[in-house]
């Protein structure tokens, strides 16, 4: 709606009755708000962006997973004896730090991707005024890189984007689904058990001490690829779920 400034007041009562008045999900309505970057963008586009990053979530995730599989081959191979850090040959040492760089590449460009996706699916909340919701955008991915909060925090705020979008209890900090608690779970201990196996090869003298550790760092690549098949799933499913409305009529009950 166009409106002069002579005739802004009346634009406004007239567009806070048409929002009054309007019946049904809020999924297809047609109320500005404010992207990430700055501009005026409407709500169908906001869901659009929320498609657009759930997209480039998933294939980082994906990413994930195929050079955890491809690195933790060498740890088994390492954990069976088969091959060891001091006995490895020279192309097979330039393959393994390949792996390794594409795993640290994969991480970092899913780290950025996942909370973009994070980013938009709880400013989403926002744009279509949910009350009481606990965490804004900013911080729904700035709690994961606050030390010790960041092993609460970030679980509590997809608890709360998923009960907000789905309209599943009548509180947001209700009882997490159980592919949330199992997402988090996976991320906690694969990163414990990482830390471990990380710690143990850095202070590697012989090839037992790297056996035991790759055999750790294998158990680590399980739960961590675990945890990258339940992000999908989560990415996917919020995002189907916002894109329907199926929660948006229960915020303004």
């Amino acid at each position: 709606m166009r409106c002069s400034i002579i005739s802004t007041n009346w634009c406004l009562r007239s567009q806070a009755f048409d929002i009054a008045t309007a019946s049904g999900s809020l999924a297809r309505s047609r109320l500005e708000v404010r992207s990430d970057w700055g501009f005026s963008l409407e709500y169908d586009q906001g869901i659009a962006a929320l498609q657009s990053r759930a997209r480039l979530a998933t294939l980082a995730s994906w990413a994930i997973i195929g050079t955890l599989v491809a690195f933790s081959s060498f740890e088994l191979a390492e954990a069976l004896g088969i091959i060891t850090t001091f006995t490895m040959s020279e192309t097979m040492l330039i393959l393994f730090s390949i792996v390794g760089v594409a795993q640290t590449l994969a991480y970092i460009v899913s780290v950025v991707l996942v909370a973009m996706w994070i980013h938009r699916a709880h400013a989403n909340l926002h744009d279509r005024g949910y009350e009481g919701l606990a965490f804004t955008p900013g911080w729904a991915v700035g709690w994961y890189f606050i030390p010790f909060a960041n092993l609460v925090m970030p679980f509590k705020a997809m608890r709360e984007l998923w009960h907000a979008t789905f309209g599943t209890a009548d509180r947001y900090d209700a009882p997490a689904p159980t592919d949330i608690t199992l997402w988090w779970t996976f991320w906690i201990v694969g990163n414990i058990i990482s830390s471990i196996s990380t710690r143990l090869s850095l202070g590697a003298m012989d090839d037992a001490t790297f056996r035991m550790s790759s055999t750790i760092g294998v158990v680590s690549s399980i739960l961590t690829i675990a945890c990258a098949f339940k992000l999908i799933g989560l990415i996917r499913d919020i995002t189907a779920g916002q894109e329907s409305g199926v929660g948006a009529a229960a915020a303004f009950e």
